[in-house]
C-alpha cells in the first residue's frame, strides 16, 4: 500500500501542475506544423586504451609458501570502444512534451541506454520525468560520461551511485538553477532489468544549493567564469531489495519457506533495507573546477541474526587551464572501505589526469593514470597482518561527439 499510496500521490501531483501550467487558449487549439515535432541526431564514440600493470609480490603477499600452481601476474593492454552512443530528442506535439533515447552500440549488441519522457509542466521550476534515466544520486554520476574531468568516473562514485533505472521523477530548477530539487521512485533493480523481485520500491532525493549562480554538472570550466560559483547539494536513497550477499552465501538468495513435520522456518536470503546518503560540493572560477563527494550505505538484512554492513568512499578532484589555454590537468584522489566492519579490505586511488580540447568536448584526447592501493590480509603472516597490492592503470580516450544546435 505504501508503494502505491507514493506513486499515486506523484501521478496526481504531476497532473494538478499540468492542469496548473496549461494555457486556457490550449483547450481543442491545433499546433502549427512547425511547432509539432522536433527531431535532433547526435552521438559520440570515445575509443580507449588501457596499460595495466599488477603488484610483482601479488603471489607472495596473497599465497605466501602455499603450495600449489597459479597463474603469474601479468600487464595487461586494451584497445576498445568505450562508448558509442546515438541519441534522438526533441520534442512531441508541444514543446515543453520532450523526449530522449539512447542506445549503446558499443559491445556485442545494442542495448537500451536511456528513454524518458520529460514533461515541463511550469517552465525549469516544476518537471515530471517518466521512462528510463539517471536516479538523482550523486552529482559525479549525473554528469554525463561526455563531460568528465578525467577518463572516467571515480571508484567511490560507480559503487554508490548506480545510473540508469526506469521510474517516474518530480524535478525542478527554480531561481534560475540557484536551487535544484529531485524526487522520484524506481525499481531498484538497475539498468535494462524490467522485472521486480519483490514489493519494495527505490525511492531517491536530492537537494542543491547554488546562492552565487548555476553550477552545471560539467566536469571542466571550459566556460571560464569570471564570478565564483559555488554548490552544495545532499542525496538520499532508500531501496529494499535483494542487492547485496548479506548471508554469506555467494549469489542473490531470494527468501525461501521450509517446511517439515515438526513446522516451518522463514530465511529472507539477501533481502535487506539498503539505505544511502551522499553529500557532495563544486566550484567553478575562471579555467578551475573542483567537486567533492562523500557516501555512506547501510545494508540491514530482513533476516533475524545477521549482522548489518555499512560502506563508506570519498573523493575529491580539482583541474585548471593552463597555456596553451585548451589544456587542462588535474588531480583526483579517493577511498572506499566495502564493509567498515572488516579490516584490510579498503581501496585508495590516486589519479593525474590531463585533457586537450581540440573542440571542447565534441572532440577532446585524455589521459590518466591511477595508482591502485588495494588492503587485503598478508599470506606470509597467515593474515595476522595486512598488506597492500599496489597495481597502476593507464587511460588514454579519444572523445569524438557530434550535436546539432537546439
Amino acid at each position: 500500500m505504501k508503494t502505491l499510496s507514493l506513486r499515486a500521490a506523484l501521478a496526481l501531483a504531476a497532473l494538478a501542475l499540468a492542469a496548473a501550467a496549461r494555457p486556457a487558449s490550449a483547450a481543442g487549439s491545433t499546433p502549427a506544423p512547425a511547432d509539432t515535432f522536433k527531431l535532433r541526431v547526435s552521438g559520440r564514440v570515445q575509443t580507449l586504451y588501457q596499460y595495466s600493470t599488477p603488484d610483482a609480490q601479488a603471489d607472495a603477499k596473497l599465497h605466501g609458501d602455499a603450495a600449489g600452481t597459479r597463474a603469474r601476474p601479468q600487464a595487461t593492454s586494451l584497445l576498445r570502444i568505450r562508448r558509442g552512443r546515438l541519441v534522438l530528442d526533441g520534442f512531441a506535439y508541444d514543446p515543453r512534451l520532450e523526449y530522449n533515447v539512447q542506445l549503446e552500440l558499443a559491445g556485442q549488441s545494442v542495448s537500451l541506454k536511456r528513454a524518458f519522457v520529460n514533461w515541463r509542466l511550469h517552465g525549469a521550476d516544476a518537471q515530471v520525468r517518466a521512462g528510463k534515466f539517471k536516479v538523482p544520486f550523486g552529482r559525479q554520476q549525473l554528469t554525463s560520461s561526455a563531460q568528465q574531468q578525467a577518463v572516467d568516473r571515480s571508484l567511490a562514485s560507480d559503487e554508490f551511485a548506480r545510473g540508469d533505472d526506469d521510474g517516474v521523477m518530480l524535478w525542478g530548477l527554480p531561481a534560475g538553477g540557484r536551487l535544484e530539487w529531485y524526487a522520484g521512485v524506481f525499481n531498484g533493480e538497475g539498468n535494462n532489468r524490467n522485472s521486480q523481485q519483490d514489493a519494495f520500491d527505490q525511492y531517491a532525493a536530492r537537494v542543491v544549493v547554488s546562492p552565487l549562480g548555476a553550477v552545471p554538472y560539467t566536469g571542466p570550466a571550459l566556460d571560464r567564469p569570471r564570478r565564483l560559483a559555488v554548490s552544495l547539494g545532499l542525496n538520499a536513497n532508500l531501496n529494499g531489495g535483494w542487492l547485496y550477499d548479506v548471508n554469506g552465501v555467494s549469489g542473490v538468495q531470494s527468501p525461501t519457506r521450509t517446511c517439515t513435520a515438526s513446522g516451518c522456518t522463514e530465511d529472507h536470503g539477501d533481502d535487506a533495507r539498503v539505505t544511502s546518503v551522499g553529500v557532495d560540493a563544486a566550484l567553478r572560477w575562471r579555467g578551475v573546477s573542483a567537486s567533492a563527494e562523500r557516501f555512506r550505505r547501510t545494508v540491514d538484512p530482513r533476516q533475524a541474526g545477521l549482522a548489518r554492513r555499512e560502506a563508506r568512499g570519498w573523493y575529491a578532484q580539482a583541474g585548471a587551464f593552463a597555456i596553451p589555454a585548451r589544456l587542462e590537468a588535474g588531480l583526483r584522489v579517493g577511498g572506499l572501505d566495502p564493509d567498515a566492519a572488516r579490516g584490510m579490505d579498503r581501496v585508495r586511488e590516486v589519479t593525474p589526469f590531463a585533457t586537450w580540447y581540440v573542440h571542447g568536448h565534441d572532440l577532446k584526447l585524455q589521459a590518466d593514470y591511477t595508482f591502485l592501493s588495494t588492503e587485503t590480509a598478508d599470506a606470509r603472516t597467515g593474515g595476522a597482518s595486512g598488506t597492500r597490492l599496489d597495481e597502476g592503470r593507464l587511460r588514454v580516450q579519444l572523445q569524438l561527439q557530434f550535436q546539432p544546435p537546439r
